[in-house]
């Protein structure tokens, strides 16, 4: 066979294979407003309370790949915007995918694009759990700034899939401090009543 040959077969292979990289996502739904198209969904969300949590549904009209163990997983992208509306500055954040045992997230696939960095994913291979630390000398996300997530999340199989997001913004220590020193006054107030 000739090097011009292989390498035809070689591309055609690899174009093949990209081809089912991703499960083509045919109807999706969340309590949040989200817009979505066959590879991925925007979800933009104020945070007015946390945690937060977000409910959403996505169908898929086929598996996207074989992952470990013969367990076939469908996957796609979610953009999402967390918009500070509890009045005091987020200097972390932590995703959190209900521990269903057919979501989580895809490893390396998560980024933030405006004050923070990954430090650390809830574990390999299935992690459920991401946690973002503010990038040094950025002040954090303010009252009325967002802050943008990027995340792929994969589902055991095809079919519809029902899983949930928890979102918890981290304060900064300060505010931490507030937060306890309020939360010992009520005690120390009920109490005494």
């Amino acid at each position: 066979m000739s090097k011009c040959k292989v390498f035809l077969t070689s591309t055609a292979v690899v174009a093949l294979l990209t081809g089912f990289a991703r499960a083509s996502l045919i109807k999706f739904s969340a309590d949040a407003p989200a817009t979505w198209n066959s590879s991925g969904v925007v979800i933009t969300q104020q945070i007015s309370s946390f945690p937060a949590v977000t409910t959403m549904t996505a169908e898929f009209a086929h598996p996207s790949g074989v992952y470990s163990a013969g367990a076939t997983y469908s996957t796609f992208s979610i953009h999402l915007v967390a918009v500070n509306d509890l009045g005091w500055t987020w200097t972390g954040y932590e995703l959190k995918l209900s521990d269903t045992g057919s979501a989580d997230f895809v490893p390396g696939s998560y980024s933030c694009a405006d004050f923070c960095e990954p430090v650390k994913d809830g574990g390999l291979p299935h992690p459920i759990l991401l946690t973002f630390e503010r990038s040094p000398g950025d002040p954090g996300v303010l009252d009325g700034e967002s802050a943008h997530f990027y995340f792929d999340v994969r589902v055991l199989g095809a079919g519809s899939h029902t899983f949930e997001l928890t979102q918890t913004p981290i304060p900064e220590p300060a505010t931490l401090a507030l937060l306890g020193i309020g939360a010992l006054t009520l005690v120390t107030r009920r109490k005494t009543n």
